[in-house]
């Protein structure tokens, strides 16, 4: 009998929990923290509303095997030492620069679409919005790294040459190749949240944001691809009515989350269980002529539609714990926190964060690293190392 395996997702998983089974020795605190509290009972609230929504439901169908990997944030974040963190941190930024440089040279002689670097030199649907937040992401790092540098006289910094290239290959991949809205409009907010948890006098971040501004929004209507995704957006909101207004992902969208809320309304406490928004969607796009799809790409009213208020109310709450977490601690890498519980809010609200493995797998690893790389050093009166 033969046997097929798709080899990359299975391995995501079995490595995903080895790390899990080898870290939570180690996650002093675990079963303390608040957010193993809030994803535990999420969880199980999953669990109870699939029961009451299907008698016959069947937690290995409806999908609610991605949404475990919330757990993984306090085990890292707890499990992983702060100096081994901020060398992670290190890895992605270098992982970034040479993705970005693939990038480059593919655009200045152009490169055969191997299977090595194809998805990384094209863009490939939505499969390749994670490709471009993770370049938003690792521009907002770099630049958070030299703000660091720049507000904390106790910061030491080896590579503070590189962090400027880095940060500029980057946002260049963001704002003028990039063809996610969401990375596109992700990089100067996360910007602006950075400098107003920096140690910068009011005026600094005053200049600083607007000059962000003023270069961000330069760059937008320059490039001709990010200002056709701008584009796309406005006759999105202003043309529902035009015979493409279906093919539109702006109207798509308006369309999934009319769905999403018509079914939360109808049973907002329990809401219809896991599982249910994909078959109702089946069925409202038969008329629209709208492409099919499994997620409502925006988790917040997808799960509201699918669990009640009391489901979505719960990864709010840890959403929103990540950045308490981050904020509280007023360690130079902890604004790498902030930046993840700003994407995690963000990109929940137009696409599936965690529904969709190709978008949680990596923002959870990410967001626990940053967490323990903000950490205070068990060493006291240490010097504070970026490098």
């Amino acid at each position: 009998m033969a046997v097929t395996i798709f080899f990359p997702k299975g391995f995501a998983w079995v490595f995903t929990t080895l790390i899990c089974l080898g870290l939570l020795g180690r996650s002093i605190g675990f079963f303390k923290n608040p957010i193993t509290w809030l994803s535990g009972a999420l969880v199980a609230w999953m669990i109870v509303t699939g029961y009451l929504g299907n008698p016959n439901f069947d937690p290995s169908k409806s999908y609610l095997t991605p949404y475990f990997l919330v757990f993984l944030i306090p085990i890292i974040a707890l499990g992983v030492t702060p100096d081994l963190a901020q060398r992670s941190v290190h890895f992605f930024l270098l992982g970034c620069c040479m993705a970005a440089s693939l990038i480059l040279i593919d655009r200045l002689v152009g490169l055969p679409p191997i299977a090595l670097w194809k998805d990384t030199i094209q863009y490939l649907g939505n499969k390749s919005i994670m490709n471009t937040l993770l370049f938003a992401i690792g521009s907002s790092f770099f630049l958070c790294c030299c703000l660091a540098e720049s507000s904390d006289a106790n910061v030491s910094d080896n590579l503070h040459s590189f962090y400027p290239l880095g940060a500029a290959l980057c946002a260049w991949i963001t704002l003028w190749t990039s063809q996610s809205r969401t990375s596109l409009f992700l990089l100067p907010v996360a910007l602006v949240v950075v400098l107003i948890r920096e140690n910068f006098s009011k005026r600094q971040k005053i200049i600083a944001t607007l000059g962000a501004m003023l270069i961000t929004s330069s760059v937008l209507l320059s490039s001709p691809t990010t200002a056709a995704r701008i584009t796309q957006v406005i006759l999105g909101l202003t043309s529902t009515q035009s015979s493409d207004a279906k093919t539109n992902s702006v109207v798509v969208r308006a369309e999934m989350n009319k769905v999403s809320f018509a079914l939360f309304s109808s049973k907002p406490h329990t809401g219809h269980g896991l599982g249910s928004w994909e078959r109702e969607w089946e069925i409202q796009r038969q008329s629209s002529g709208a492409h099919s799809s499994v997620t409502a790409h925006n988790e917040f009213l997808g799960l509201a539609a699918q669990t009640g208020w009391p489901g979505s109310l719960l990864l709010i709450g840890i959403f929103t714990f990540v950045g308490v977490w981050a904020w509280k601690n007023r360690h130079p890498w902890s604004s790498l926190g902030l930046i993840m519980a700003l994407t995690w809010f963000w990109g929940s609200a137009f696409n599936a964060t965690l529904r969709d493995t190709v978008f949680g797998l990596p923002l959870v690893f990410l967001t626990g690293i940053c967490l323990a790389a903000g950490r205070p050093s068990q060493t006291k009166n240490a010097t504070v190392s970026i490098a």
